[in-house]
């Protein structure tokens, strides 16, 4: 009845799963969650002191490594529920979703147990003493912080049943209603007396709410699949961590290169200078959701094209995928590092903001390196079997930027926080991780360098040029300004998008003015 009824409800083209509307949502998604943030961080800055909002972004930094817990697992989960739905198993996909449910929920009650256990020591972690309110509200804050990781656990066992139907677009759209809730209590929160605790409280509203809306849309996109709790076997554990341990190193070494400086800062500098560097990573941290909207798409499409052993498309699509997501990096990082300082002034002003130019920039050139050398990689990797290598490569790039990370930021402060993040990102994975990949496909380095890296320097040098000229015409008093100068540059580099990109890549609108009708290198 409930299904039928959904079904009912949903016009007949929205049924059906889109690659390109799962991207498209991804992006909206993305662009949506950067608005609410734009809304909602002044509010948040405004209503804590600076040593309070270290505080709330160090918490912030601890809970990321929640993602450790997982293992691997959601990856290993994504490939078997993508196989099983590929042939139609329900029994095996029934299975699947109840041992997702289970090992999740065993997760998120891992992270609230440490949470709690964690807030007693929290006080402690930073180089300078806190003041004595924030010290009696931060344990209570991490612990609050906690039940929100293990809410995001269950949904993620949810989420996972509707992606491997090729329905990610359900989740970014369940994820874009839930952020009128999560709004509304922040900006509650930030009204409080204290608002650290209440900060930490409004976190939870989102997960809260999209744990049934995402029951209900599992139950109408695969009505045949009973999830249950239900024990795992030996045997389905080794499986599942076999193949998904190596992407966990992978996932390890993403969350030391990208983020573990808040916290190393906090413990180096300070909880003052926390802030400072936390609102220019989360500039470019945009710039990789907006990559990370084309790129979560490609696994299941990957495995399926290597099932069907067709691997020319494979490479077609390696080569398509890459200069996309290099060219998109490229536009959107040149603009944060040349319009980012103005950006951060008007928005949370000038004080937060003087240390954002060099730190943008170190950090935008790492961003754009692994947009190409990691993140467009990976799904490539895993589908090819070659996860082993990538292990060795994003290893050496963790540890050289931790290292460098630890002594720059000594040395040279923030700044050297941001370059420390930047060298190893070019010297060693843009270097050494596309190789296996190219050595597959038969692809030599300077096809690679044409058809993917050619077309993003030439991209980001012609937005160079014309934001330099409007330095001089257009300075920079509002947002309206900042609007201007970034259509302006989009209107210049059009014809390099429609000279890379075949008709069939582009979006609708642009079909019709391309200049290349085939693929680069088919």
């Amino acid at each position: 009845m409930l299904t039928s009824t959904l079904a009912g409800l949903v016009p007949a083209s929205l049924r059906r799963r889109s690659l390109t509307r799962n991207v498209v949502v991804n992006w909206a998604t993305a662009v949506l969650n950067a608005a609410s943030a734009l809304i909602l961080t002044p509010l948040v800055v405004r209503s804590l002191t600076q040593e309070s909002y270290g505080v709330w972004s160090f918490l912030n930094g601890l809970s990321l490594y929640s993602n450790l817990l997982y293992v691997g697992l959601g990856t290993a989960f994504m490939r078997r529920l993508s196989e099983a739905v590929g042939r139609g198993d329900g029994p095996a996909l029934s299975r699947l979703a109840s041992l997702a449910l289970t090992i999740y929920a065993g997760l998120g009650l891992i992270c609230l147990t440490l949470a709690l256990a964690l807030g007693p020591l929290v006080p402690s972690m930073f180089a300078t003493p806190l003041p004595s309110e924030t010290a009696r509200a931060a344990p209570i804050a991490i612990a609050v912080l906690g039940v929100r990781l293990a809410l995001m656990f269950v949904n993620s066992s949810l989420s996972a049943l509707l992606t491997a139907h090729g329905r990610l677009d359900i989740v970014g759209m369940l994820t874009i209603g839930c952020l009128i809730p999560r709004m509304l209590a922040v900006i509650w929160a930030t009204g409080r007396p204290s608002p650290l605790v209440p900060l930490a409280a409004a976190s939870i509203v989102d997960a809260a709410v999209m744990l049934p809306a995402l029951f209900v849309m599992c139950r109408a996109v695969a009505p045949g699949v009973r999830v249950r709790p239900t024990r795992p076997t030996r045997a389905e554990l080794q499986s599942l961590y076999g193949f998904g341990v190596q992407a966990f190193v992978v996932q390890i070494a993403g969350l030391v290169i990208f983020y573990t400086d808040t916290v190393l800062i906090g413990v180096v500098l300070g909880a003052a200078a926390v802030g400072l560097y936390a609102l220019p990573m989360q500039l470019i941290e945009q710039s990789r959701l907006l990559v990370s909207g084309v790129t979560q798409n490609l696994l299941p499409e990957l495995g399926a094209l290597r099932a069907r052993g067709e691997v020319p498309r494979l490479s077609r699509l390696f080569l398509v995928a890459s200069r996309a997501c290099a060219t998109l990096s490229a536009f959107v990082n040149v603009h944060l590092v040349l319009l980012g300082p103005a950006f951060l002034t008007l928005w949370v002003g000038p004080a937060m903001a003087a240390e954002s130019p060099r730190i943008l920039l170190g950090l935008a050139v790492a961003a754009t390196a692994a947009s190409v050398s990691t993140q467009v990689m990976t799904p490539f990797y895993m589908a090819l079997d070659l996860v082993r290598t990538l292990v060795l490569v994003v290893i050496a790039e963790a540890a050289l930027n931790f290292a460098l990370s630890y002594w720059l930021a000594q040395a040279v402060g923030l700044w050297g926080v941001a370059l420390a993040t930047a060298i190893p990102a070019v010297g060693v994975t843009l270097l050494f991780a596309p190789r296996p990949i190219l050595a597959r496909f038969d692809l030599s380095a300077g096809r690679f360098a044409v058809h993917v890296l050619g077309p993003a320097f030439l991209l980001a040098a012609a937005c160079v040029i014309v934001q330099t000229m409007l330095s001089r015409w257009l300075p920079i008093a509002s947002y309206l300004d900042l609007v201007v100068r970034v259509a302006a540059s989009a209107a210049v580099t059009l014809p390099i998008v429609l000279t890379t990109f075949a008709r069939h890549e582009l979006p609708g609108p642009l079909r019709r003015f391309s200049l290349r009708r085939e693929v680069p290198g088919r």
